[in-house]
């Protein structure tokens, strides 16, 4: 079901920040996932080998470094978090891609998860989909442009 605040967003209206609100309603997505535990271990080891830290080391000191991690980083780095979630948890959890895109869909943001990538909804694209636009692609903090 559809709630009523959530409907007639208009498509130019997407915006890609990634606000705490925002932030709560993917963790509850993310609380679901089995294995939890061990997979927060992977991602917080996998991210802080690339990053060199994890943010949020002086906030929320009894989470995880994940979690903390998370609740505090940067926009694109939230979906660098959710990209490394899926790598090292490796098959089925398509359902749960959808339910992020469901949640980056009722609140406007222009992101979404495909195969193994972030992608950037470009408006322009989107309106005129049947014209084959274009999409930008946001993977590991850096955008690049790509034909669909």
């Amino acid at each position: 079901m559809e709630l009523y605040s959530t409907q007639d967003k208009k498509i130019d209206n997407y915006h890609y920040d990634i606000p705490a609100l925002v932030r709560n309603r993917l963790w509850m997505v993310i609380a679901r996932i089995p294995r939890l535990q061990m997979l927060l271990d992977s991602v917080a080891q996998e991210l802080a080998g690339k990053y060199g830290y994890l943010h949020g080391h002086m906030v929320l000191p009894d989470h995880h470094p994940a979690v903390r991690h998370f609740h505090t980083c940067e926009d694109k780095q939230v979906l660098d978090f959710l990209l490394v979630l899926f790598r090292v948890a490796s098959v089925g959890y398509e359902s749960f891609v959808e339910q992020f895109n469901e949640v980056f869909r009722e609140e406007g943001i222009g992101y979404q998860l495909k195969r193994q990538r972030a992608e950037v909804i470009d408006a322009a694209a989107v309106a005129g989909d049947a014209a084959e636009g274009v999409v930008g692609r946001a993977v590991a903090g850096q955008d690049t442009v790509t034909d669909r």
